[in-house]
């Protein structure tokens, strides 16, 4: 276990004395989950769950290492992700409670993994491959400002709410990716190109949603079933909205970025300060560069200039 937490320490460390790094870590799921429809999203899930990997629909971890720089800030680590909890209700809520498609919009219970569980799943994904990354150099100012945020996220109990549209920010806890993406937007690194790459918007048309949404019960075969046409709603039709990011669409993003040797955060490396990433007034370049961890592709990206974001942490 030792020999694991030194090889994830050495491989982190950069050789020039830095004030922290932020590193995103993307697992896509075995199989792919196809967002195409309810019914490829339905039978994709289901493939992917009856797979013996783990991470059946994605995942994304964050490592955050933040050094004393001139006494102005204590040494901080973290390895974690937001993962569920234990006796996950999904299969029961799924099979017996009839939510269908509310599945989706479900918080269930949560907690942050450990140090120990995510080094031992890197070590072996770094081998494989299975996995990719992007590791940002930045200034103390920022590593202090997620320091901060992660602490004070467990002390609120918002490591305890698992679910995938839940807005970490706004005090609901969240998914995998929605947790991960909160560190690069409090950091001001979640670029228009970058956010747009792996967020997902559907409209989940209403008789697919049971539970308590909408108090219908609706079994697993009304999502399966093969011989009827299956689609998202149109936004005149009566459907639940949902808003997530996609650990399965980041990771080909990178791949395709590492492959074309183009910066992931845009065709010339821009930010905005904007948090919606609506506007590039204030865009400017970040330095990136290719690199590999065993048989994982990544970048690394020097924002160390980039200027901590003055909106609060908390938006709730």
């Amino acid at each position: 276990m030792m020999r694991r937490l030194m090889f994830i320490t050495l491989l982190l460390t950069s050789s020039t004395a830095l004030a922290g790094t932020l590193t995103v870590y993307i697992i896509p799921s075995p199989h792919g989950i196809n967002w195409a429809s309810p019914k490829t999203l339905s039978w994709s899930a289901l493939t992917n769950q009856a797979s013996p990997q783990t991470h059946t629909i994605g995942h994304a971890n964050i490592h955050l290492r933040c050094q004393a720089e001139a006494g102005d800030m204590r040494d901080f680590e973290l390895l974690t992700g937001m993962t569920s909890g234990a006796n996950d209700p999904t299969n029961n809520l799924l099979t017996v409670e009839g939510y269908g498609l509310g599945i989706l919009f479900t918080t269930a219970p949560g907690r942050l993994e450990t140090q120990s569980e995510v080094s031992r799943d890197l070590h072996h994904r770094f081998g494989r491959g299975s996995i990719n990354f992007l590791q940002f150099q930045i200034g103390s100012a920022t590593c202090e400002r997620l320091a901060r945020y992660v602490t004070e996220y467990q002390e609120r109990g918002y490591d305890q709410l698992y679910g995938l549209p839940n807005r970490p920010r706004h005090g609901e806890g969240a998914g995998c990716s929605a947790f991960a993406a909160s560190f690069l937007d409090l950091a001001g690194l979640h670029s228009t190109h970058l956010k747009a790459s792996w967020s997902k918007v559907r409209r989940v048309p209403a008789h697919l949603v049971g539970g308590p949404l909408t108090g219908r019960f609706v079994p697993m075969t009304a999502l399966l079933r093969p011989l009827l046409p299956s689609r998202w709603a149109t936004e005149a039709e009566s459907h639940y909205g949902v808003n997530f990011f996609d650990p399965d669409a980041l990771f080909r993003h990178i791949e395709n970025s590492w492959r074309e040797g183009k910066n992931p955060l845009g065709e010339l490396g821009t930010r905005t300060s904007s948090l919606e990433g609506l506007g590039s007034n204030n865009a400017e370049t970040i330095p990136a560069e290719l690199t590999r961890l065993g048989a994982a592709k990544g970048f690394v990206l020097d924002a160390r200039e980039v200027p901590v974001p003055d909106e609060a942490i908390w938006l709730n």
